[in-house]
C-alpha cells in the first residue's frame, strides 16, 4: 500500500514515538510510506533521510493547505492516510470529508473527539478506549476497531548479566544491593507519581534500602511539582528518590529494576507498561484504562486502585519481600508480551485495518 502517516505532535510523546516505530516496520513489509508532519517536529527530525516528508502545519482554515495535501495524495496515489493525535486527525477528517481521501485515525487517548465518526475507521488502543468513544458518539457504529499497542521485544528484553555490570545502579549511583522501584513516564498528575511517593515511606519502613527511580521529564504545572517535593521533604525521602529525567537508555536500565510501577489515573494503553513486561519485570499498575487488558493480575503483575497509596505500598512490599515471586511474574509478563504484543502480530493486524480503511474510502 501507499500510506501517509500523519503526526501533529511537535515534541516527543507516546503517540509520536509509536508512529516513529511504525514507519520503518511498514517500509520493511514492502509498503511505500510518507510522513506528514511539521519540519521542526521531533518525528520529522528523527526520520530525516528515512522517509519522505510532506511538510505541513495541518492548518484547517483557510482551506488551501487541505487542498494542497489532497492534491499530493491524488498525485502520489495514496491509498490511506493514517493519523495520530488531535490536530492531525481533525485535518485528515476534513481530507476525507472534502476530498475523499481514505482515512484511518488512531485513538491514543479517551478524550472526546467529534471527528472520530468522519473517518473510514477509528482504531482504539484498548476496548475501554473504544467503549468510551462509542458511548459518546453513537454515529461511530461499526467503524470502531481495537488494536492494542505493540512493544519492540528485541530492544526491550530481560537483563543479560555479564561483564558490563548493572547499568541501572551503576549509572544512577545507587547501592549495588538496593531494591529499585522504577516508574517511567512524564512527570504529570495523570501518571500518578504522587501516589508512588505517598507509598514510599511505608515501603521503606518494611524494606530498608529501597530506591525509587523516576524516568521522565517534567510536564506538570508548578502546583503538582510542589506537591511531589512536599511529600519528599515530609517523609525524608531525598536519599531514596532519584529524578533521572529523560533518558535515551531506558531499554538498558529497565531490565535491572526490581519492580516497575505505573499508578496512572488514566491510561488508554501504556507503552511503558508493555516495555516493563517485555523486560521481564513485574508490573504494578492502576486498575484503569487499558491496564486490565495488559496485566494478568496475580500472574504478570498486580493491579491496584488509582490514588490508593496504601494498596500500592502493600503490593510493592509483597513483591520486594518475595523476589522469586516477582521474578516469576516478570517471566510471565515477558512471555505474554511476546505472544500477544509483539510487533509481528501487531503489524499483521494493522495492515488489515489500513487495507479495510482504504477499501471503505473508495
Amino acid at each position: 500500500m501507499r500510506i501517509l502517516e500523519a503526526v501533529s505532535q511537535i515534541g516527543r510523546n507516546g503517540a509520536s514515538i509509536f508512529a516513529r516505530q511504525l514507519i520503518p516496520r511498514l517500509q520493511a513489509r514492502g509498503h511505500e510510506v510518507w510522513l506528514a508532519a511539521a519540519p521542526d517536529s521531533w518525528i520529522a527530525q528523527e526520520t530525516a533521510g528515512q522517509v519522505r516528508l510532506v511538510a505541513t502545519d495541518f492548518a484547517r482554515w483557510p482551506l488551501a493547505e487541505l487542498r494542497r495535501v489532497a492534491e499530493f495524495c491524488r498525485a502520489e496515489r495514496i491509498d490511506v492516510v493514517h493519523s495520530h493525535l488531535t490536530r492531525a486527525a481533525n485535518f485528515c477528517a476534513l481530507l476525507r470529508w472534502l476530498h475523499d481521501v481514505p482515512s484511518v485515525a488512531h485513538a491514543h487517548s479517551s478524550h472526546f473527539q467529534p471527528h472520530w465518526y468522519c473517518h473510514d475507521l477509528m482504531v482504539a488502543v484498548s476496548p475501554q478506549t473504544l467503549q468510551r468513544h462509542r458511548w459518546r458518539l453513537a454515529g461511530l457504529g461499526s467503524r470502531g476497531r481495537v488494536l492494542p499497542n505493540f512493544v519492540d521485544t528485541e530492544r526491550f528484553a530481560p537483563a543479560r548479566p555479564g561483564g558490563g555490570g548493572d547499568p541501572l545502579r551503576i549509572r544512577l549511583g545507587l547501592p549495588a544491593d538496593a531494591p529499585v522501584v522504577v516508574q517511567v513516564g512524564e512527570i504529570s498528575e495523570r501518571k500518578g507519581q504522587l501516589t508512588t511517593l505517598e507509598a514510599a515511606a511505608r515501603v521503606r519502613a518494611a524494606c530498608p534500602g529501597v530506591r525509587f527511580v523516576f524516568l521522565g521529564i517534567e510536564r506538570s504545572p508548578p502546583p503538582y511539582l510542589a506537591a511531589l517535593q512536599a511529600v519528599v521533604a515530609r517523609d525524608r525521602l531525598a536519599e531514596a528518590v532519584v529524578w533521572a529525567g529523560r533518558r535515551e537508555d531506558v531499554a538498558e536500565l529497565l531490565p535491572w529494576a526490581t519492580v516497575a510501577v505505573l499508578p496512572s489515573l488514566d491510561e488508554p494503553f501504556s507503552l511503558a507498561g508493555l516495555e516493563a513486561m517485555a523486560c521481564g519485570r513485574p508490573l504494578i499498575a492502576s486498575n484503569v484504562g487499558g491496564f486490565p487488558e495488559m496485566v494478568t493480575a496475580g500472574v504478570t503483575g498486580l493491579l491496584v486502585p488509582p490514588r490508593d497509596a496504601t494498596a500500592l505500598a502493600e503490593a510493592l512490599i509483597g513483591l520486594l519481600r518475595e523476589p522469586a515471586k516477582a521474578d516469576a511474574m516478570g517471566a510471565a509478563g515477558r512471555a505474554r508480551a511476546l505472544a500477544e504484543f509483539g510487533p509481528e502480530t501487531f503489524m499483521v493486524r494493522l495492515e488489515a485495518l489500513l487495507a479495510e480503511g482504504a477499501k471503505r474510502g473508495r
